[in-house]
């Protein structure tokens, strides 16, 4: 399989459709059935909203979108969703790392590992997070 070139940018609204139907053909319940958080319609506009700052997709681009980049056809690569907690005393902030998904086809080509990056890169600015929680199913590898 060749290398694909890829952008990651901020989530937006307009993003929200083709994110949960990504995430609901990888999170059907029958395939990851062990999951502590279930996929549901209201997980990317939930966490769009209460933090914007900590999601991100991944696009995948052609070469020749990238010499002329108003002649785009992207295809969402992945997505990756963040949120943050901060302690009553304000001193304290625990990052969560609550949704990676990347198009099967486009797995194991650096895209959740960037995308995962990015999300933990605006954690630490905004709230200098140094404790991150992911959930992960129990056979990931």
């Amino acid at each position: 399989r060749s290398k694909v070139n890829f952008t990651l940018r901020p989530l937006e609204l307009r993003d929200v459709g083709a994110c949960f139907h990504l995430g609901d053909r990888i999170f059907s319940e029958t395939k990851f059935n062990n999951l502590y958080r279930t996929w549901d319609e209201f997980e990317v506009v939930n966490l769009i909203n209460s933090h914007p700052e900590f999601c991100f997709i991944a696009e995948t681009v052609e070469d020749d979108e990238i010499s002329q980049p108003n002649l785009t056809n992207k295809t969402l690569a992945g997505f990756a969703l963040g949120s943050v907690l901060i302690k009553k005393n304000g001193k304290f902030c625990i990052g969560y790392l609550d949704w990676v998904v990347v198009e099967p086809r486009f797995q194991c080509q650096g895209i959740g590992t960037a995308l995962i990056k990015r999300v933990i890169d605006a954690l630490r600015d905004e709230y200098q997070v140094k404790i991150l929680i992911a959930d992960t199913p129990a056979g990931n590898k």
